[in-house]
């Protein structure tokens, strides 16, 4: 009797965290691939800390995740994922290592997909002139830039996109819920930025942060 096959759709936080953890409960009973567009997981988080230092995140921010699909045995595939076919359980994929192949197939008994999300700039004005984002190596290096060699002083506007957070039922009865993204980042980016800013002497007079906020 043939292991059943389960197949993973991306390799980044929750999908490798998800291969590894699949592994570890079924061991040699199943056959897993995953399927990535790339070959490097990107620390996302630490991004904000290597653009005020003004260092690369694309030095030590990137980590190969192949050693340890290696150790469990399971099979890695670089590709963009084209179709899902759920009525014959099949992915169809385009290998881009190199520019030319021809899209293949693969069947699955299980899968799972976790390709994360598509993050529309192209759909926010003016974005593209004036945005910055901390949320993968190219744009935290446009930001890096910016900050260590454009930025002459003034205002900085920090923004979150809006949607449902949703409510666990392990808060306390009666907490708000918020209407944000994780507050978590912007919060500590606004604390990061604030102090390289004071440290660069190109801060707003505490007098004068003290008055906004009163407003």
């Amino acid at each position: 009797m043939s292991k059943p096959h389960i197949i993973i759709l991306g390799c980044n936080f929750a999908g490798l965290t998800t291969a590894r953890y699949i592994h570890a409960a079924v061991k040699d009973k199943a056959n897993i691939t995953i399927i990535d567009r790339k070959a490097l997981l990107t620390f996302v988080p630490n991004i904000p800390m290597q653009v005020l230092a003004n260092i690369n995140p694309a030095i030590d921010l990137q980590y190969k995740f192949m050693s340890y699909l290696e150790h469990d045995g399971s099979e890695f595939i670089q590709a963009e994922v084209t179709t899902i076919d759920a009525d014959t359980n099949t992915v169809f994929y385009q290998p881009n290592e190199r520019p030319g192949h021809p899209v293949r197939k693969i069947k699955y008994d299980y899968l799972v997909v976790a390709l994360g999300n598509r993050l529309a700039y192209d759909a926010v004005d003016g974005f593209n002139e004036n945005g910055h984002s901390v949320t993968d190596a190219f744009l935290g290096n446009r930001l890096r830039n910016y900050l260590h060699k454009e930025y002459k002083g003034g205002p900085i506007a920090l923004t979150s996109d809006i949607f449902h957070q949703g409510k666990s039922w392990k808060l306390p009865s009666g907490l708000p819920i918020a209407m944000t993204a994780c507050e978590g980042p912007p919060v500590e980016l606004a604390f990061s930025l604030a102090h390289w800013l004071e440290k660069i002497k190109k801060a707003m007079p505490k007098q004068f942060i003290y008055q906004l906020l009163q407003k």
